[in-house]
């Protein structure tokens, strides 16, 4: 997959580094699977975003340029909800940029992680009218 950025020529491909270097794009998003990949990833100059769904994970990917955490409230099918206080808490842990992700699908719920201050917010159903 691979995700143009709004209003610029910048590339993002999911998932798979070689590919991202060898097609000069502007970065990689990887899977909380392929967070060995993030060094490789920076080295080569790469904007990097990891999804994290722990505080574990968070810590692993702290190289990254920018993690997803989810989900944070409820979302079918995604586990069991985080919830605000620890979204809070992985923001007073981590310097990389953070996306908040999962079961966001009110103004509301927009306004309670942008108080957080977190970087930005990623939704599907939130989108969709």
């Amino acid at each position: 997959m691979f995700l143009s950025l709004k209003g610029s020529h910048k590339k993002l491909l999911h998932g798979d580094v070689d590919l991202a270097i060898k097609l000069s794009a502007y970065g990689v998003h990887l899977s909380s699977l392929a967070f060995n990949d993030i060094r490789k990833a920076k080295e080569a100059g790469l904007y990097v975003i990891a999804s994290t769904h722990s505080y574990e994970e968070a810590l692993l990917a702290k190289e990254a340029d920018a993690i997803t955490y989810s989900p944070i409230f409820d979302s079918p099918n995604k586990g069991k909800a985080k919830g605000l206080a620890d979204l809070k808490e992985i923001k007073g842990k981590i310097k990389a940029n953070i996306f908040a992700l999962g079961g966001i699908v009110t103004k509301e719920q927009i306004k309670q992680v942008e108080d957080l201050g977190v970087y930005g917010f990623a939704s599907i159903r939130y989108f969709k009218i």
